[in-house]
């Protein structure tokens, strides 16, 4: 595959304060199909897949400070989309989002 031939999904990019990040997580919870996410510890740790923990409480790590970033898979109205939150400090956080779509 040549570089003319890789077309890859347009990414949203946002900067999202706590009560952002609070009001996307009843977001999902209300009107999306969470199908995964996972947490980032650190720099140098790998994330980790959350089989007990809810998205919430995971949510709550995230603002607490207690991960690094969480992503949030999920399905919408027929797509679905991978939701990246990155801690920056200071109750700042990053949201990249991408629709996944299946190669």
């Amino acid at each position: 595959m040549s570089d003319e031939d890789l077309v890859l999904p347009p990414l949203q990019d946002a900067m999202l304060a706590e009560s952002d990040v609070l009001a996307l997580a009843e977001d999902l919870r209300r009107v999306a199909d969470v199908i995964g996410h996972a947490t980032k510890g650190g720099a140098t740790t790998r994330a980790t897949e959350a089989r007990t923990a809810s998205l919430e409480a995971d949510v709550a790590r995230l603002l607490a400070g207690e991960v690094a970033g969480l992503q949030v898979r999920y399905r919408h109205d027929g797509k679905e989309w991978w939701d990246t939150l990155l801690a920056l400090g200071e109750g700042r956080f990053r949201l990249v989002r991408i629709e996944h779509v299946s190669t």
